[in-house]
């Protein structure tokens, strides 16, 4: 028999929530499993490793925090709003009952409920996954973003990220049947004033997925502005993503990367030099000539390459 005791966090959370709620002896089957499996708390299925874990320290003796079993909406079966994996472990031990902490919500309710007992004794989801979750709270269930950030101890400023990175990927999957996931929401968020033009918002789309970077998406951006027409914006973007298809190395754009680099380490030199000129960099004469040698070298080498461009 399973060693049960009233879950203080749980009991904390509801009472902050202004829920009541009573201790009660539930069959398993009066449980809706199905339900309590998908109840939004986390983004991944049951950890099996962990459900087993479970099911030995149990058989063990040792002591486990009570399941939250909620009535939504006055629906039959009681969903499972924190203890998935502990109802889990126990389905595959022989215990018929189990004391529970009961207690009647709205959908609402039990979708904040759900994901913040989820942070106390469940399996723990990342920062990301709670903004998720909490923009999913926004865009289901019509909670305000300040509530939804609240709610799931995130910051206000990512969530609204998040969502307008949402409404962009959103007009993506219209528009290119790709919602760009492996493009970062700072660079997605970058396209929010064309995702109505989906012409413009294909190209934009080709661009980011090429690797181009909030601030190039920016400056692009800033030029688009300027353009008279819809055409005249795909024609530039065209020729950027043709552009950059030059610019690739087995698949890969790399003129970006390199020359973000040089433009950093130039800078580094120059700070360098500048704080070492009171001490000559430590360094005597005929090692610093050396040097001054291989910098030329390398400035008339930049000369040379900068011939002819704009």
């Amino acid at each position: 028999m399973v060693n049960w005791q009233i879950d203080e966090a749980a009991a904390a959370e509801l009472e902050g929530m202004g829920l009541d709620w009573e201790q009660r002896d539930i069959r398993k089957q009066q449980f809706n499993v199905r339900e309590s499996r998908f109840n939004g708390a986390r983004r991944h299925r049951i950890d099996e490793s962990a459900v087993a874990d479970y099911r030995d320290s149990m058989q063990r003796g040792d002591v486990f925090p009570m399941i939250v079993a909620c009535k939504v909406d006055g629906n039959s079966g009681l969903v499972i709003a924190g203890g998935n994996h502990r109802h889990a472990a126990v389905e595959g031990l022989p215990d018929e009952v189990m004391p529970a902490m009961c207690c009647s919500v709205s959908a609402v309710q039990f979708a904040i409920l759900s994901r913040r007992l989820n942070r106390t004794n469940g399996k723990r989801e990342t920062r990301t996954d709670r903004v998720k979750q909490a923009a999913e709270l926004v865009a289901v269930y019509g909670l305000s973003q300040q509530a939804a950030a609240d709610a799931m101890d995130v910051p206000h400023s990512t969530l609204a990220t998040e969502i307008r990175a949402m409404e962009v990927r959103q007009a993506l999957v219209l528009a290119t049947g790709d919602d760009c996931s492996e493009v970062s929401n700072n660079v997605i968020t970058t396209m929010g004033k064309f995702r109505n033009d989906h012409n413009v918002l294909q190209q934009l789309a080709t661009l980011a997925k090429s690797g181009a970077g909030r601030e190039e998406m920016r400056g692009i951006l800033r030029e688009l502005n300027t353009l008279p027409t819809e055409a005249a914006k795909v024609k530039m973007l065209s020729d950027l993503c043709e552009q950059r298809k030059k610019k690739t190395v087995a698949g890969r754009g790399v003129e970006m990367k390199i020359a973000q680099s040089f433009r950093r380490i130039t800078t580094q030199l120059e700070n360098i030099i500048e704080k070492g000129e009171s001490c000559n960099m430590q360094m005597d004469g005929p090692e610093l000539d050396a040097i001054a040698k291989r910098l030329a070298a390398m400035a008339t080498a930049v000369k040379t390459m900068s011939g002819g461009r704009s």
